[in-house]
């Protein structure tokens, strides 16, 4: 009886762990925090779907992800979105342990869709450390959805983002809208900083006590 030796290298979802994994091994587990691992497919795809996301599992399941995040904002009525699924599907098999595919249904979820400026579906984010880093609006094929996503997961040499920032969601008391709060820099004891909504306008503010993006409440 031949014994299978190939294997491959499976990220953990929960710790950003890299881990070897047999390939066909069933309940692979992380060796750091001993979470369940995405199991390798002889072809590499593994047995990935997407994740439903919503208002209340936002920061955890996408801000606070150690891999880079696809994000489908989507709604049940919409053509083009039921267009796009079959590429989600596609991408979350052949990138499990690599990246984190996510859906995002804006009717039912319209806080973070507001927090994240969605303005037309389908509307795929592609978010690094908690940071949307690009996006495509529209019924974009497979190959263009999945060169995207390569380039999010191994950016070209010489092209990595200088600022290096780091995000940390927080919902505002006041409206609940969800801003990641980007902090670029600090200066004296100050921080420069971008809430998402301001990110998505290109503005930079300095300020001790970031506000809302939603409202402007500290």
């Amino acid at each position: 009886m031949a014994i299978n030796t190939e294997s491959t290298i499976v990220a953990c979802p929960r710790c950003g762990q890299k881990n070897r994994v047999a390939v066909g091994k069933a309940g692979p587990v992380c060796g750091r925090c001993d979470s369940p691992l995405p199991e390798a497919g002889v072809s590499g795809g593994g047995t990935g779907h997407p994740i439903e996301v919503t208002d209340a599992t936002y920061a955890t399941e996408v801000l606070q992800s150690p891999l880079p995040v696809l994000l489908d904002c989507w709604a049940a009525w919409c053509g083009p979105c039921r267009a796009v699924a079959p590429s989600i599907e596609r991408l979350a098999a052949a990138y499990a342990g690599r990246a984190k595919v996510c859906k995002l249904d804006t009717d039912q979820n319209q806080r973070t869709a507001q927090a994240l400026g969605v303005q037309g579906i389908p509307a795929l984010y592609f978010l690094v450390d908690g940071r949307v880093v690009d996006q495509l609006v529209g019924a974009y094929p497979y190959e263009a959805i999945e060169r995207k996503l390569k380039e999010v997961i191994s950016p070209p040499r010489g092209e990595a983002d200088p600022e290096l920032p780091t995000a940390s969601p927080v919902s505002c008391e006041r409206s609940g809208i969800i801003s990641a709060i980007i902090v670029l820099a600090r200066r004296g004891g100050q921080a420069i900083w971008r809430c998402r909504t301001e990110l998505r306008r290109g503005r930079r503010n300095a300020a001790a006590d970031p506000a809302c993006g939603g409202c402007g409440s500290g």
